[in-house]
């Protein structure tokens, strides 16, 4: 094929392109009832064609390959289209059926019933209405009839309430009368020329009497008194750690660190040694079993070596 009619190839494709988006847009807003397949398949073998000449111009292989990325979107916007439509989600179908039926005429039963649930949660509950007692009705006033004042004289002083009862709501508290305001009880008046009356003398304490026995304690402070005191426990003594598993600690914790690990403990390492080590020497009597801190996974841990 020669430049002149790959240069007229490539104008076509470019043309048979936009009718074919087009095409899909019709389809997609429903003025066309079938998807443009015909089309689709003559732009394809356009772009097959025009892939297998061997193109020297460098700006028309550039225009190709944009023309050709261009259609490789349509592609994937067309295809995810086309899937919401089959899948019936697409939003232009399922607005225009919903001003056509309804929105909860195209749902499902369970989306029914989880949009009735939604709608019973976002509601407010019915305000509760308390029914109060009635009030009881006050009761009429006796009206006075006044008598006629004569011009010029001075208007009547104004009548005051009457106080209120001490029971009834709003009556000011009556004060608790205090131990020091209660007086004692006056004596009789004294007759004139009568003698004082003798004064009062307070009662003596009663001796003890030598044979009484002195009030016993009670069962809990006897019960107190023999419970004996709680022997103090000596602080345990602290243990040595051995200098090969202080060594191998150090060593591991570094390592965590620069591996960014969570540090083990020394008695954890401890731990884990002697039980390594008693597994070891029921398998190995005669041999001697040392640890080491290797790197395993990016991992550090204690490799047992049985020597």
């Amino acid at each position: 094929m020669e430049s002149e009619e790959i240069e007229i190839a490539i104008n076509e494709l470019e043309v048979r392109l936009e009718r074919l988006r087009a095409l899909y847009e019709q389809y997609f807003l429903g003025f066309e009832k079938i998807e443009p397949t015909v089309a689709r398949k003559d732009v394809d073998r356009r772009i097959y064609v025009l892939r297998r000449e061997k193109i020297r111009n460098t700006a028309r292989r550039f225009r190709l390959q944009n023309i050709i990325q261009r259609y490789n979107t349509f592609q994937q916007y067309w295809q995810r289209i086309c899937r919401e439509i089959e899948n019936g989600t697409y939003k232009r179908h399922l607005l225009r059926a919903e001003r056509t039926v309804g929105p909860t005429a195209l749902m499902t039963a369970a989306a029914r019933r989880r949009f009735g649930k939604e709608r019973e949660r976002s509601s407010l509950p019915p305000a509760a209405v308390e029914q109060a007692a009635p009030e009881p009705s006050p009761e009429p006033k006796a009206v006075v009839p006044q008598a006629p004042r004569a011009p010029g004289a001075p208007p009547p002083p104004p009548r005051r309430p009457p106080p209120p009862a001490p029971g009834a709501p709003g009556a000011p508290a009556k004060p608790a009368a205090s131990p020091s305001s209660v007086t004692a009880p006056q004596p009789p008046p004294r007759a004139p020329g009568a003698p004082p009356p003798p004064p009062t003398r307070a009662a003596p304490p009663r001796p003890a009497s030598p044979g009484a026995k002195p009030p016993a304690p009670s069962e809990q402070a006897q019960a107190r008194a023999a419970r004996p005191a709680p022997a103090e426990r000596p602080p345990a003594p602290a243990v040595a750690a051995d200098p090969k598993a202080r060594e191998l600690h150090e060593r591991l914790v570094a390592a965590s660190k620069a591996a960014r690990r969570p540090p083990v403990s020394l008695e954890a390492l401890e731990k884990t040694m002697k039980t390594t080590e008693a597994s070891l020497r029921a398998k190995h009597p005669n041999r001697r079993i040392e640890f080491d801190i290797v790197l395993k996974d990016g991992k550090p841990v204690l490799k047992p070596i049985v020597r």
